[in-house]
C-alpha cells in the first residue's frame, strides 16, 4: 500500500510539472533568461536577457513578455504570470551561483503553495 506521504509527493511533482508549461512563451521562456545578480537593497536585479544582453529589472518591468516582476528581495525575485495559462507567479531564487524557478500555481496564493522547487537548465 502507498503511503499518503508517497502520494502527496507524487501530486506535488505532477503539478509542478504541469506548471512548468505555462513558463514558456511564443518568443521565448524564463528558462532562456539568466540571473546575475540581486541588489536587494535597491530592489534592482541584473539579468541577462533572451537577446544576451544585460538588463537591469525593477518591480514592474515585463520580461519574456508575460512576467512581471513584483518584488525584489534578497535571495529571490517574485515574477506574476500576466498569461492565461501557466503558473499564476514564479519564484526565482539565487542560491549557490544556480537559479531556481518555482512556479506557484494558478488561483493559490503564495503562502498556500506547495514548496516545488525546480532547477533551471544548465547555461
Amino acid at each position: 500500500m502507498i503511503g499518503k506521504k508517497v502520494v502527496s509527493t507524487i501530486a506535488a511533482v505532477l503539478v509542478c510539472l504541469s506548471c512548468l508549461v505555462g513558463i514558456s512563451s511564443a518568443d521565448g521562456s524564463l528558462f532562456d533568461i539568466k540571473f546575475i545578480m540581486i541588489a536587494a537593497n535597491d530592489a534592482k536585479a541584473t539579468i541577462k536577457d533572451l537577446d544576451g544582453a544585460f538588463q537591469v529589472i525593477q518591480p514592474g518591468d515585463v520580461i519574456a513578455d508575460t512576467f512581471t516582476v513584483r518584488s525584489i528581495v534578497p535571495g529571490r525575485i517574485m515574477l506574476e504570470n500576466s498569461a492565461a495559462d501557466g503558473p499564476r507567479a514564479v519564484i526565482v531564487r539565487l542560491e549557490y551561483g544556480r537559479q531556481w524557478l518555482e512556479p506557484l500555481g494558478a488561483g493559490m496564493p503564495p503562502e498556500d503553495s506547495p514548496s516545488s522547487a525546480t532547477p533551471a537548465p544548465p547555461q
